[in-house]
């Protein structure tokens, strides 16, 4: 490896860039992982591109309603077998030599799901003006390899996405106060992280983690009794 082709990781070790990272996701910032959960996250990868393959191809293609797939891209649920799937597009020109990434996760294993916002300035000739986008951040429990990333979606989605997954665990979900006390969250996220307590590529130390999103009362729990028993036996 050159300059131009090696990767800094947190613990002081390299990567090639031009290689070992294109077998992970870009929505890992690999100057917060070490070479271990690199390692993680690049098999986790290799495994979701195989249950991709097993699972999901054959729900996209079926016409049984069982097998539906919820869609909110770039995820994928799978009701009926307890997963779901991040897939990640990649294009080498433009729109041509397209490949596809991909991470699977256990529906039950979702402890967090929260909204978070980003406002970017814009100043021309007419003045200054602010656009706010919206993303759902999601965080997993007893994953090894990715276990949080966030998705770019319409304000409205994300309300309707939170109110689908507190549907799945049985939880009662507000319209009108999701913004609100997720922004809450947000912020506190953001102090925790500064101060070290977690790393969100993935989260380091998880119990840590839990323990702030339970005093956040982010933590979701609920029933998810019927999401162990589908992916149990899928994956057994």
């Amino acid at each position: 490896m050159n300059v131009f082709q090696s990767q800094k990781l947190l613990d002081g070790n390299y990567i090639c860039s031009k290689t070992c990272m294109k077998r992970g996701l870009k929505s890992v910032d690999y100057t917060k992982i070490n070479l271990e959960q690199a390692k993680a996250h690049f098999d986790q990868v290799e495994l979701g591109a195989k249950q991709w393959a097993r699972f999901f191809v054959p729900r996209l293609k079926s016409a049984d309603p069982s097998q539906k797939l919820k869609r909110f891209k770039p995820l994928y649920i799978a009701e009926d077998i307890g997963l779901m799937a991040f897939k990640e597009d990649r294009y080498k020109y433009i729109f041509f030599g397209k490949t596809e990434h991909f991470c699977v996760y256990r529906i039950d294993d979702l402890r967090g799901y929260d909204i978070q916002t980003s406002t970017k300035m814009k100043v021309s000739t007419k003045g200054a003006s602010s656009k706010t986008e919206f993303f759902l951040f999601f965080y997993f429990s007893n994953v090894n390899g990715m276990k949080a990333f966030r998705c770019k979606f319409s304000r409205n989605k994300c309300y309707s996405m939170i109110g689908y997954f507190d549907s799945l665990f049985g939880l009662k979900s507000e319209k009108k106060s999701v913004y609100k006390e997720s922004q809450k969250a947000a912020g506190a996220m953001k102090e925790a992280i500064k101060g070290n307590l977690v790393s969100p590529y993935p989260i380091e130390n998880e119990a840590a983690y839990t323990e702030f999103m339970k005093s956040q009362g982010q933590y979701k729990e609920g029933d998810r009794k019927v999401w162990t028993e589908r992916a149990d036996s899928a994956l057994r």
